[in-house]
């Protein structure tokens, strides 16, 4: 195509240009030529866990990088423009409209608080995070290999699985490297969902400590089952695999083909979420990270606090044996201290020692057991929330690198290159391809920032669903409050029982004449 042919198809609308000029910024750094990349961040090619990534952490620790803007950032507004409207999303050429609507990709928000409450209502209906747990783990007592020594876990599901084909007995094998794969794979997939912790792993002497091999056990059983009460995760095909395919993990890995693509993938966002979409949300969603954090550390506090209460009751537990035995001790020697030809009421005193050991025995037993159904029953309720919150935590973090894009650094790319074009019309020195170029160039950043701008509503889309989704974890604090409230009321109960018949008892002694 000739150079004047370029600018005849320029010209007679086949590519938009941009009205508003005068507010468009020129950036001298930006090179007109060089054609735009995906911009956004490949989290489907990760080889290793975002979070351990030292770009992520640097990114984490400092301020955004220059021109790439988180999408509700304050300083910008682009989304909602009508320049962007007009002259990027609304594109003529027959090849920009391909998998593009006929209408402008954003619009201005129009909330609906009637929309909205229905969406969220219908998201929180999917989602019970007081569901009792699915899924249990045993330890396996032999650990395998010659040289590096590892334990593996009995998984078994207790409910049936959609589109599975599992064994009878609904067990499978794992390791705890099994479980590290599965929340790899999960945070490439989805990488702002709340996906829980793993409990860490450990080296050395502590790798066969009975007490890390049950914590950590306790740890998993905790990871898969918050994993398979949530919504989406619960469905995911390499969940169910994990649960059910009875091979080696290991193996099956190696010889299966999956898919690890990010769920935005192929995506677009849907008018009915843009148009209850209400930018007071962004305000919310933006404060909840300051309280997030003081909120785990009270419950950690709150923890602590529990387990600490714990160790005391073991320790008056051991106290009262000691007593018990002094008791019984003591017993041993009334006949001689007090003769019973010169006090009968040494059989009386012999008796109601008895019902003091009774009494020392029946409440020991019951702090032992108040100590048992603290650790087993309560403790994991405080870990469980505190776990929810770090999973909000981390999606926070993993947000802040994912939602970046370069909109703002490709509109001034395109408003740069569109005045070249301008520029280079009438000049018979110019060439057609070196017209064409810049012309591909626009066009591909235009393709680029159509994609990006979807990308980030999608990002929207999923960061209000988990925030929907983590509206109802409040019931596990609530849930966990109750428990502590009635566990305490019901030893209370039974130790003031004891100290009441203790209490009647003993006044049937006789007193001094």
């Amino acid at each position: 195509m000739s150079l004047d042919e370029s600018q005849r198809a320029w010209s007679s609308g086949h590519i938009d240009s941009i009205n508003d000029k005068a507010a468009w910024p020129v950036d001298s750094n930006v090179d007109p030529y060089a054609a735009s990349e995906n911009p956004v961040i490949n989290v489907i090619g990760l080889s290793e866990d975002l979070e351990s990534q030292p770009s992520y952490k640097a990114i984490k620790d400092g301020n955004e990088a220059e021109g790439h803007d988180s999408i509700w950032a304050q300083r910008r507004n682009n989304l909602n423009t009508d320049r962007l409207r007009t002259s990027i999303l609304v594109e003529t050429n027959a090849d920009l409209r391909d998998g593009i609507d006929e209408e402008p990709i954003i619009r201005n928000a129009v909330f609906k608080d009637s929309s909205f409450e229905a969406w969220s209502s219908k998201l929180k209906k999917t989602y019970n995070p007081l569901s009792p747990d699915i899924v249990v783990i045993n330890e396996i007592d032999e650990l395998e290999g010659i040289i590096f020594k590892h334990t593996n876990y009995r998984v078994k599901h207790l409910v049936e699985l959609p589109n599975t084909d599992p064994a009878d007995d609904h067990i499978v094998i794992r390791r705890y490297s099994d479980f590290i794969w599965l929340r790899k794979v999960l945070l490439k997939k989805y990488p702002l969902r709340l996906i829980p912790d793993l409990p860490p792993k450990k080296l050395g002497s502590q790798y066969s400590s009975r007490s890390f091999l049950l914590a950590r056990r306790q740890g998993l059983i905790r990871f898969i089952n918050l994993v398979m009460k949530h919504p989406v995760l619960k469905n995911d095909d390499l969940v169910l695999t994990f649960l059910t395919v009875p091979a080696e993990l290991s193996s099956w890995r190696n010889q299966a083909s999956y898919d690890t693509s990010e769920e935005f993938a192929d995506k677009r966002i849907s008018e009915t979420f843009k148009q209850m979409w209400d930018p007071r949300l962004l305000e919310k969603w933006n404060k909840i990270n300051a309280s997030l954090d003081k909120s785990m550390i009270i419950w950690n506090n709150m923890r602590i606090l529990v387990e600490r209460y714990e160790s005391r009751m073991l320790h008056i537990a051991q106290e009262r044996d000691v007593f018990k035995a002094c008791i019984e001790t003591y017993s041993q020697h009334t006949n001689v201290l007090y003769p019973e030809e010169h006090s009968a009421s040494v059989i009386e005193l012999n008796d109601h020692l008895k019902v003091v050991e009774k009494h020392l025995e029946n409440t020991t037993e019951l702090i032992n057991n108040e100590a048992e159904e603290l650790h087993s029953s309560l403790v994991p309720k405080f870990v469980t929330y505190i776990e929810v919150l770090k999973a909000l935590q981390k999606l926070f973090e993993r947000y802040r690198i994912l939602s970046r894009n370069t909109v703002h650094q490709l509109e001034r790319r395109v408003e740069l290159n569109e005045e070249r074009l301008e520029a280079m019309k009438g000049k018979p020195d110019i060439s057609g391809a070196e017209y064409d170029k810049i012309v591909n160039i626009v066009q591909q950043d235009k393709r680029s920032i159509n994609q990006q701008i979807n990308r980030s509503w999608l990002i929207k889309e999923c960061v209000l669903e988990e925030f929907t989704f983590f509206q109802k974890t409040q019931f596990l604090a609530i849930d966990t409050l109750q428990t502590w409230t009635a566990m305490h009321s019901k030893y209370y109960g039974f130790q003031l029982n004891e100290w009441e018949r203790l209490a009647v008892s003993l006044t049937e002694l006789p007193s001094v004449q």
